[in-house]
């Protein structure tokens, strides 16, 4: 049995992971969070507190870990991002760079990154694979910038130190866990569609005229997907996309959240609203090296994963829980 340290508890993707781990014997798991960690994390794995300071993590978070998998911060929506762009990217730096240097000292395994999809904004062939990304002009957006800052300490230090690096780059995820707010762009578009959907709003809004293509990616595929670069050790060094393989307009995925609320067909209307400045046409990359080199294909289709992520948000509603922050 290895022991992971997992970064990014508390968010929709970094719980995922963490339960992906904890049902699979080969793993044990230690819990790094940025708040207080809920209660059913508390009760499944050891938790500790990040807390970040001339730069280093106190608290010595690496002892007796092997393994480190470390989650970049939370991405808000396309109009958040743009609104505090500063905000965000200060959170993208602070971390995992920290880890980067206690990995170095405890000497780990494996060292793999959870990096952004927004690496690949500037991607003119698709599918995209890895290497395509990697030669396209870097993205201008605060965020993107960082994340990519980061993977490049992460090279740095494979290159000087021997770190066993993986990068994995997880694109279009949603599921059960995300909220977003009253205004379209706030959040990822699966969890603003559906929470405005289910608020009645009539027309449904959308940024840019819905012909923007995204492939869609269940946070437990994508949990799923990065686990298995995980356990696939040298085999999976360098850069992974991890994604599914269901491409879709943005119009259709308004009609699949649509149907998924249990609204008239016959009702459904878009109106569409400026597309932000930071917005891209298409993300849609490859997964063949993922699936070579970890065996790893996404399961969940856009209509069970999108009509379970409704089923969570009415229950959220209905129970008046709080939002992530996005």
């Amino acid at each position: 049995m290895s022991r992971v340290l997992v970064t990014g508890a508390g968010t929709p993707l970094g719980d995922a992971i963490v339960r992906r781990l904890l049902a699979d014997p080969d793993w044990e798991v230690r819990a790094l969070t940025l708040d207080v960690p809920a209660q059913w994390l508390r009760e499944s794995c050891e938790t500790r507190r990040a807390e970040v300071a001339g730069g280093r993590v106190s608290g010595a978070p690496l002892e007796g870990c092997s393994h480190v998998l470390a989650l970049g911060p939370v991405e808000p929506g396309v109009r958040a991002r743009e609104r505090m762009p500063y905000s965000v990217a200060r959170d993208a730096t602070l971390l995992v760079p920290a880890l980067l240097r206690d990995a170095l000292e405890d000497g780990a395994a494996r060292f793999l990154y959870v990096g952004s999809a927004l690496a690949a904004d500037n991607a003119t062939r698709f599918p995209s694979t890895e290497r395509h990304i990697a030669s396209c002009p870097p993205p201008r957006t605060a965020l993107a910038l960082a994340g990519l800052a980061v993977e490049d300490l992460c090279r740095a230090a494979q290159e000087e130190h021997g770190l066993a690096l993986t990068i994995c780059r997880p694109f279009g995820g949603y599921g059960p866990g995300e909220r977003a707010g009253p205004h379209a762009g706030t959040a990822h578009v699966v969890a603003d569609l559906a929470e405005r959907a289910l608020a009645g709003e009539r027309p449904l809004q959308i940024l840019g005229d819905g012909s923007q293509r995204r492939v869609l990616t269940h946070f437990d595929d994508l949990a799923d997907g990065i686990v298995a670069a995980l356990a696939a050790g040298d085999a999976a060094g360098g850069e992974l996309n991890v994604a599914g393989h269901w491409e879709l307009t943005v119009s259709e995925l308004a009609r699949l959240v649509w149907r998924a609320c249990g609204h008239d067909e016959e009702a459904f209307a878009l109106r569409a609203l400026p597309a932000p400045a930071a917005d891209v046409a298409r993300r849609a990359p490859s997964v063949r090296s993922i699936a070579r080199v970890a065996g790893w294909r996404a399961r969940i289709t856009p209509a069970a994963g999108v009509a379970a992520t409704v089923d969570w948000l009415r229950a959220a509603r209905a129970a008046g829980r709080i939002d992530h922050g996005l």
